[in-house]
């Protein structure tokens, strides 16, 4: 089986999402009766220059603005006007988005594909925001997950705990196609639990995390269970670096110069981080209370840390100790 693939030059910062929706259109006619594979990086609801991009009308989207006063604000973000401006701002960005994913479903039930195409719907990091992007803490790894297959269940919210790294092994099961010989895939495919609800087996996703621009090393390794989150920072000396479009956000500048906390953490807590880190997500769901250090928790920790050790040996993770790691697994 072929698939047909087109190479479009990219253009960032795009936010009219109706002619991305009129791009996807045009290319999915222009294949007949061909099998297709389309993949759409949106610019919303990424940060812009100013305003996440909310400087005008677009055609096609009805602009939903929210007032300051009316936003939820995270519990890792501080309840102050700026944040609540920037959030405003933010959730109009994800309407903009919202729309534009509409507009392409609608694209696709135009040509006859709605019954024929499998859908995946996911976001890359956490809100564009201090405490959430860049981090592991559930803020910045929690992220949004739909697939809608032709012949699947409709509706179904499950509790599978999934990585992006699922997601090729997933369109690979779908589309019966191999990978690469002699590749090994990370991950495995999702299609045995779709449809259910606690799916047995789909307890536990490693995270990892280096750097943002190359200049904001900090490189993190994680473990989130049912139970525990258990995150090493393995360049701890170093202050935590602020990813660049954060650093110039209303939120990050009125949070810093008012050393304000980020929700019940404080600003010094988040910018100085220990080497290891332990929480119980289900009694401390905000990660606040750092177990690590506590005789009590040793057990978990130890448990932690050797099943983070085999997944960093089995991934060929450069960081080991002994490679270019500064933190001696202990």
């Amino acid at each position: 089986m072929s698939y047909d693939a087109e190479l479009v030059p990219e253009e960032p910062g795009i936010r009219d999402v109706a002619a991305l929706a009129d791009a996807v259109g045009n290319f999915i006619r222009a294949q007949s009766s061909k099998p297709f594979f389309i993949t759409i990086g949106f610019s919303d609801p990424h940060r812009a220059e100013e305003n996440f991009g909310n400087t005008r009308a677009w055609p096609k989207v009805p602009r939903v603005q929210y007032r300051p006063s009316d936003v939820l604000v995270p519990a890792h973000l501080p309840d102050l006007p700026a944040v609540r401006g920037d959030l405003a701002e933010y959730y109009e960005s994800v309407s903009r988005l919202d729309r534009g994913i509409g507009l392409i479903l609608a694209e696709l039930e135009s040509a006859g594909h709605t019954e024929d195409t499998v859908i995946i719907f996911l976001s890359d990091n956490g809100r564009p925001f201090p405490g959430a992007k860049t981090c592991l803490y559930d803020e910045g790894i929690h992220l949004p997950l739909i697939i809608r297959t032709p012949r699947g269940a409709r509706g179904v919210r499950c509790e599978a705990m999934v990585s992006w790294v699922d997601i090729a092994p997933t369109i690979l099961d779908l589309a019966q196609a191999a990978p690469p010989a002699g590749y090994k895939l990370e991950g495995r495919s999702l299609v045995p639990v779709l449809g259910q609800k606690q799916p047995t087996g789909w307890d536990r996703v490693f995270a990892s995390h280096s750097f943002h621009e190359i200049n904001q090393y900090y490189p993190m390794r994680a473990l989130r269970t049912r139970r525990h989150a258990y995150i090493l920072n393995l360049a701890h000396e170093l202050s935590f670096p602020i990813a660049g479009d954060v650093a110039s956000s209303p939120s990050w500048k009125a949070i810093s110069e008012r050393r304000a906390p980020l929700g019940r953490r404080s600003l010094e807590a988040y910018m100085q981080r220990p080497a290891e880190e332990l929480y119980d997500v289900v009694n401390d769901p905000l990660q606040l209370v750092n177990l690590a250090t506590l005789e009590q928790h040793r057990d978990v920790l130890l448990e932690s840390r050797a099943a983070l050790q085999q997944w960093r040996a089995e991934t060929k993770d450069p960081w080991l100790a002994g490679q270019t790691s500064p933190f001696e697994h202990r």
